[in-house]
């Protein structure tokens, strides 16, 4: 059973990861550049502001949603071929 200290150090980390984590987003969404963070299997973890802007232009305009549309166009082949062999191959994207 856990003390009272030891909650309330789990408490307290916790509380400091989501404001670690709020401060993170904060910045990436002031960047100009696109940031997006994706997982082995493609999900998508985080996207700022601006690449999320981007990928609704881009929807509006072409009026697809692809399942790989977190990647910029030209990346799309060489990436889905990465996440195909990726797991096999134990290689980072």
């Amino acid at each position: 059973m856990k003390g009272k200290k030891e909650e309330n150090d789990t408490s307290t980390c916790k509380l400091r990861i989501n404001e670690r984590k709020e401060e993170y987003h904060a910045l990436m969404d002031a960047l100009p550049q696109f940031v997006w963070l994706m997982q082995s299997d493609g999900s998508l973890v985080y996207e700022n502001q601006r690449w999320r802007d981007y990928r609704q232009l881009l929807f509006q305009h072409t009026g697809k949603q692809e399942r790989f549309a977190n990647q910029q166009c030209d990346d799309s082949p060489r990436v889905q071929d990465r996440q195909r062999t990726q797991p096999a191959n134990r290689f980072p994207l």
